[in-house]
């Protein structure tokens, strides 16, 4: 293999270290003494460790300026200066006048002072002319009327005629509905709500169960949910059960033999869920009989 020699730098110049390290490296593969020529060296000679040893001649003619070298990094900074000598004590001279400035803000408000305790000097004299009339006073107390006088005679008590004959009242008191069924009326009860009431007949055979709808056109007329059983009559004494389902009455029996019974409900007018024992005047119960006689002519 080739031996190759490198030099410990990697770029830049090789100086004469460098150099003798190269030679060194060099006589211990020649193993014997060598003489390098080269100008300004007068001796060169390997000792015994390799080191290679050479003579420069000092008077020797000095060898052509090299190129200019690469600029060096900047220096750190010098040592801050003596201070200057002191000016003049004396001020200078007046500069030019600046602009004038804006206005400043007003000032506090200042309380009012003290009430004088004294009159200030009359006034000047008015206009002599009359000023415009002022506003009436108030009325004056009654202390000049005089004291009432004596009640006087009472007035003929001669009766007027006889005044027209009112309406005739309902005598019926019928209420009158209308809805999806049609229109048609129902007798009132009087009651402290507004119920509206329905007899039903059945006859629950031997079976001792039976199922009765409940009327459509009645069921039309009240409060959703308000619809009740109220009593039940049956045509002889027995003992009857009465369930209501929604539309429905489910009745059982325990009897062997068929069996008539009449059912009454009740319920509130729908609207009127929120109306019980509502108060009127006089003049409204008036209006109210006069309405239903309207009605009825």
């Amino acid at each position: 293999m080739k031996p190759v020699y490198r030099l410990r730098k990697v770029k830049g110049v090789a100086t004469m270290r460098d150099l003798r390290d190269w030679m060194g490296w060099l006589g211990t593969r020649l193993e014997n003494a060598f003489t390098v020529e080269a100008e300004g060296v007068t001796h060169s000679h390997t000792q015994a460790d390799g080191v290679v040893v050479m003579r420069l001649s000092l008077d020797g003619k000095a060898g052509p300026p090299g190129p200019m070298g690469g600029a060096g990094p900047s220096g750190s900074p010098g040592a801050p200066g003596a201070p200057g000598a002191p000016g003049s004590l004396l001020p200078g001279p007046p500069g030019p006048d600046g602009p004038t400035g804006p206005p400043g803000f007003p000032g506090m408000f200042s309380p009012p002072g003290p009430t004088p305790t004294e009159p200030g000097p009359p006034g000047v004299p008015g206009v002599p002319f009359a000023g415009p009339t002022g506003p009436p006073g108030p009325p004056g107390t009654a202390l000049y009327e005089g004291n009432p006088g004596p009640p006087g005679p009472p007035g003929p008590s001669t009766p007027g005629p006889p005044g027209e004959p009112g309406l005739p009242g309902d005598q019926s008191k019928t209420a009158i509905v209308s809805n999806n069924r049609g229109v048609y009326g129902f007798a009132a009860v009087e009651a402290g709500e507004c119920l509206f009431r329905d007899h039903i007949t059945a006859n629950v055979g031997k079976s001792g169960r039976a199922i009765m709808p409940l009327d459509a056109q009645w069921l039309a007329t009240l409060e959703p949910g308000t619809a009740r059983i109220e009593s039940i009559l049956t045509d002889r004494p027995l003992h009857v059960s009465a369930e209501l389902r929604g539309r429905r009455i489910h009745l059982s029996t325990r009897s062997r033999f068929g069996v008539n019974l009449t059912i009454t409900v009740t319920g509130i007018r729908r609207g009127f869920s929120d109306r019980a024992w509502p108060r009127f005047t006089a003049a409204e119960m008036a209006r109210n009989a006069e309405f239903y006689a309207a009605a009825h002519r």
